[in-house]
């Protein structure tokens, strides 16, 4: 057989969800596919986050596999609001020009923090910078970004900053107005989940 092909389950795992036979969760980091009833689903397991998601779209033929619940949940609890406070005040100092940061989470201490990134380019439609090197067992969980004067959508620019691992990606917009938008989704591997465990952010942060 192919190294390759050898190499592939290992790498990434294929499962099938049965009938009448639950399916253990994943307990530790990794990812896996599960083929189900309604199509190919991505488990993915971090220190900080757990999730289940269609990935594929709903299959019409009748697949010979159970059906699953999908789910993502913040094993971290949720973000606290002075970061993101912090944020929504330096994203209106800089508008109508782009501000973007990093939130992060470290495993050992469960201490979260707001990472200042060197921007070296800031323009109304964009906002352009080095991406910092995180310390041992420090998890990038969000990556926060602004949109000046204009509404919280995410542009063809955002949606080329995919990721290889799993991120929360949110973006914040009409940062000078008294009614701000924000949008929030998950990016896993290259996937794009909309991000239910992020609702409350969404809904608190878009008056404030």
């Amino acid at each position: 057989m192919n190294p390759a092909a050898q190499a592939i389950p290992h790498i990434t795992p294929l499962v099938a969800a049965l009938h009448h036979e639950p399916l253990a969760p994943l307990v530790s980091d990794g990812e896996r596919y599960i083929a189900t009833a309604e199509g190919l689903m991505l488990e993915f397991r971090r220190p900080w986050i757990h999730g289940r998601w269609l990935v594929s779209k709903p299959s019409r033929a009748r697949l010979p596999y159970g059906r699953l619940e999908p789910f993502v949940h913040l094993l971290t609890g949720h973000i606290p609001e002075a970061l993101l406070d912090r944020f929504m005040n330096e994203a209106g100092h800089w508008a109508p020009t782009e501000h973007a940061a990093w939130i992060t989470w470290t495993q050992t201490t469960r201490h979260w923090s707001l990472r200042e990134l060197t921007i070296t380019e800031r323009t109304p439609h964009r906002a352009v910078f080095r991406r910092p090197i995180l310390a041992p067992n420090e998890h990038l969980v969000l990556d926060i970004r602004s949109h000046g004067d204009g509404p919280a959508l995410f542009s063809q620019s955002d949606d080329q900053h995919g990721s290889d691992d799993i991120i929360i990606s949110a973006v914040v917009g009409h940062c000078r107005s008294a009614e701000r938008s924000v949008r929030c989704r998950i990016l896993a591997l290259g996937h794009v989940l909309p991000s239910h465990a992020l609702i409350n952010f969404e809904a608190s942060h878009a008056s404030a």
